[in-house]
């Protein structure tokens, strides 16, 4: 068997021809990778602008894990904090204020019984109270599934048509202003105001019902917000 001859080259070897458009920008795939993962996340992330404060909670109150919602349930034992109300079936946001504006949203549903509003700091938490502006609580309630009460002293009955029945109620303080407003979500319709000169901190309040019909009353739920982020520029590190 004869082999090929081999023949060779003088001078120096070439540099190999790159071919474009085979090997990728690695750094700034994978930056316009998070990039567009980040975006999708972004579409979808619902934030809640108060939580509830389980250590201010009634023992025969339970909360979503997220601690945006509350409903009566069986009684629990709980240790008696300063801060837990033991005198009403009621809890505290988690954040309280000292001024500037603030709003949240309540789904109250189709239960029948409920207080929502504000509180200030020094209320009475383990004494009989009254929930009126005189006692630090500025609230408004559904007795019954009939009738709107704004916790005045006397209460006020409110003007609420039963075909604008609220199922969501949004609730605006502006502290520096001495207001409290309570409005239909749907149509921001108002539905009652309080006026007072606040000077401690003011904590959300919520009171869900107890019983409907025999059968536990529904939820009081903080409605989450979605967050709209504008993209204005994609940049990629180099």
């Amino acid at each position: 068997m004869i082999n090929p001859p081999c023949f060779r080259t003088k001078g120096p070897l070439g540099e190999p021809e790159c071919i474009r458009g085979i090997l990728i920008d690695a750094a700034k795939h994978l930056q316009s990778l998070k990039f567009g993962i980040w975006k999708k996340m972004a579409d979808i992330v619902q934030w809640v602008p108060i939580t509830l404060d389980p250590n201010t909670a009634q023992s025969n109150l339970s909360f979503s894990k997220e601690f945006s919602m509350v409903r009566y349930s069986k009684k629990r034992l709980l240790p008696d904090n300063p801060e837990r109300l033991t005198s009403r079936i009621s809890v505290l946001g988690a954040t309280g204020f000292t001024s500037g504006r603030h709003s949240w949203t309540v789904e109250v549903g189709q239960s029948r019984d409920w207080y929502i509003g504000v509180a200030r700091e020094s209320i009475k938490r383990k004494s009989t109270i009254f929930l009126n502006p005189a006692e630090g609580f500025w609230v408004i309630g559904l007795c019954n599934g009939e009738t709107y009460w704004a916790q005045t002293s006397p209460r006020t009955r409110l003007d609420v048509k039963r075909e604008r029945k609220p199922w969501r109620i949004t609730i605006e303080l502006d502290y520096d202003r001495g207001k409290v407003l309570f409005l239909n979500a749907v149509d921001s319709t108002l539905i009652h105001m309080f006026r007072e000169k606040f000077t401690e901190r003011i904590f959300p309040y919520f009171a869900p019902g107890m019983y409907e019909e025999g059968n536990t009353s529904r939820p009081l739920t903080i409605c989450p917000l979605t967050i709209s982020i504008e993209v204005l520029d994609q940049i990629i590190l180099p």
